[in-house]
């Protein structure tokens, strides 16, 4: 199953920068999708509510 998610503008910037960079150092067809759920599966494990707490803190300052 899939979902969609909206994905702030400086996170999207930041995926289609790593994903350019991981094709020019892998030569491997890498999708943003892949990059996304690599992301997710090593840290969502160790993520807490109070993380989730404190950057919403933060993104709502700004």
């Amino acid at each position: 199953m899939s979902k969609t998610y909206r994905v702030k503008t400086p996170y999207v910037t930041m995926i289609q920068k790593s994903h350019i960079d991981f094709i020019v150092q892998t030569r491997l067809p890498i999708d943003e999708a892949d990059i996304v759920n690599a992301l997710i599966d090593k840290y969502l494990k160790d993520l807490k509510a109070e993380d989730v707490i404190e950057w919403q803190k933060k993104y709502t300052e700004k």
